[in-house]
């Protein structure tokens, strides 16, 4: 069963033991998947608040090919200032771009460097 709770995030509710007979337990073969299950895993993630955009990218940049919620961090500050910069009223995309990165600390050979790394345009 799929339920959406809003636009951003989607709980996945797992009813396995709807599909077993009645007095019937899981078999000892998916205990150990249901345990490693994705949505088991939880990982703590709070929001990035603009004030925090330049700590945590120089906190996470260097970390990112290590560390998955590193690489995660970077994807989305990437994303943030993207959004940013299409919302800036200067010139062409270069120079949104540019100006944005500047505004909020970031390199613009990292950002480049993250984006190309993400696969996402």
């Amino acid at each position: 069963m799929l339920a959406a709770r809003s636009k951003r995030s989607v709980v996945w509710n797992w009813n396995l033991d709807s599909r077993l007979a009645p007095g019937a337990t899981p078999s000892r073969f998916l205990q150990p998947l249901l345990s490693k299950h994705p949505s088991t895993t939880k990982i703590e993630m709070k929001p990035i608040e603009d004030a925090d955009i330049e700590s945590s990218w120089t906190e996470h940049f260097p970390r990112r090919l290590d560390n998955g919620h590193s690489k995660t961090v970077c994807a989305y500050i990437c994303l943030i200032l993207s959004h940013k910069a299409q919302h800036e009223p200067a010139g062409g995309w270069g120079k949104k771009l540019r100006f944005v990165l500047r505004k909020f600390g970031v390199p613009e050979n990292q950002f480049h460097r993250v984006k190309s790394e993400c696969n996402f345009t």
